[in-house]
């Protein structure tokens, strides 16, 4: 039975199979390594990444949370300038926006020309996000802002003729939007 055992061992199947296999392999050890390194590397390059993608994703929306304490329209602009391509930089810019036709609204049957400053500002921010799509949410945020400031410049001088504008965009939205809030 000891001899047959040793004869077993002896010949093992496996280690047959990996030494072919190692035999074989040995001429390309070199790229292999090369192969298995370059994975390593990418692999760790693409963590880091991911890891400073998120921190910096977070710091965007505590600074966004922190805008919000105070809701001024340049808070909202400061962190859409610090934290751009960042959906809390695209929110912070939406809530300028919106402060900004809001400011608008309020004075515009005592001081036209400063609202119409307030909507030209709004008008940027939105104009800006128009093709910016982080939810369809969003989008309809920024399609009702546009219409509103378009709405509100046609009752300004200078902002004559805006009326088919909004009325158009406001056509847009419920046709791209039919089941939205």
């Amino acid at each position: 039975m000891k001899r047959e055992r040793r004869h077993e061992l002896k010949e093992n199947a496996l280690a047959e199979f990996l030494g072919k296999w190692i035999t074989r392999l040995a001429p390309y050890s070199q790229r292999i390594a090369i192969v298995v390194l370059a994975i390593v590397i990418i692999y760790l390059a693409w963590g880091i990444w991911s890891r400073w993608a998120a921190a910096r994703e977070q710091g965007a929306w505590e600074a966004l949370y922190s805008a919000m304490e105070s809701g001024t329209a340049a808070d909202y602009e400061a962190v859409a300038e610090q934290f751009p391509q960042t959906k809390a930089g695209y929110w912070s810019r939406l809530l300028a926006a919106d402060t900004r036709l809001q400011i608008a609204c309020n004075t515009i049957m005592t001081n036209k020309p400063d609202a119409a400053q307030e909507l030209r500002k709004a008008l940027d921010h939105y104009l800006a996000l128009r093709n910016v799509s982080v939810s369809p949410f969003f989008e309809q945020r920024v399609l009702w802002g546009l219409a509103r400031t378009y709405e509100a410049l046609a009752a300004t001088k200078e902002g004559q003729g805006e009326l088919d504008r909004a009325i158009n965009l406001y056509q847009e939205l419920v046709d791209r939007f039919p089941d939205g809030p």
